[in-house]
């Protein structure tokens, strides 16, 4: 009986998670062009500002696996290999932190972000956390 349950809940984490994942990455596909376009991102170390008041601003996200990548997962590390569902995740959450991260520099005012940093962490196999942090600069 056991093992039936973990069959339908991998079938349904592969058919319904494929599915949020697809949907997710077209959002951030168009959330990423607007913000790109309302606000720039450089790394330009020593350089100095030009006016304007410095601010930090951070996005973070808790992304979570579904069963069925939980279980190909578990299947690569034991057999060897790339880990694309992983990598899938992975990005998902720090595309995700970096719009959530230029949503909130725009609602206070930023100009423009400096020095973007990205934190990962992981919670076991039930997913991903990423914090990215910046410098806002607003006039």
């Amino acid at each position: 009986m056991d093992l039936v349950v973990g069959a339908i809940a991998i079938v349904i984490g592969f058919f319904i998670g494929g599915a949020r994942e697809k949907k997710h990455f077209a959002e951030l596909k168009v959330r990423e062009a607007a913000l790109l376009s309302r606000l720039p991102t450089r790394s330009t170390p020593g350089q100095k500002l030009a006016g304007g008041q410095a601010f930090l601003v951070v996005g973070s996200v808790v992304v979570a696996s579904d069963a069925f990548k939980n279980f190909i997962g578990a299947l690569k590390s034991f057999f060897g290999g790339r880990m694309n569902a992983q990598e899938a995740l992975l990005d998902r959450a720090r595309r995700e932190a970096v719009c959530r991260l230029r949503e909130s520099a725009l609602q206070k005012g930023a100009k423009e972000v400096l020095d973007l940093h990205i934190e990962t962490s992981y919670l076991d196999q039930m997913g991903v956390e990423v914090c990215a942090y910046a410098t806002a600069v607003r006039e």
